[in-house]
């Protein structure tokens, strides 16, 4: 087989430098503040509403389909503004 399709929440996939997971949140229910060290990141937000929030400073209001690309030393944190769906690629450097 050529192409491997996932669907839902949670690791979609790993590879030796790459992880792709999916987040299915509710409303309210925020990503605590967190980082990747020794990585790059891509955020995208699939579906719904959020804030998110690079070392308590910086704040970005995506819409969907928006890519935030990051570097993982950055902490982020994520307030879930209404349901919303998040893919989040992880490479590590």
């Amino acid at each position: 087989m050529i192409g491997t399709l996932k669907t839902g929440p949670g690791m979609i996939f790993t590879k030796e430098n790459v992880k792709v997971v999916r987040h299915n949140k509710k409303k309210g229910e925020n990503i605590n503040k967190h980082n990747h060290p020794n990585a790059d990141i891509f955020f995208t937000l699939i579906e719904g509403s959020i804030e998110v929030y690079f070392n308590d400073d910086e704040k970005h209001t995506p819409n969907i389909g928006d890519v935030i690309h990051f570097d993982g030393e950055n902490y982020i944190q994520v307030n879930v503004l209404e349901d919303s769906k998040m893919q989040v690629t992880i490479v590590d450097k």
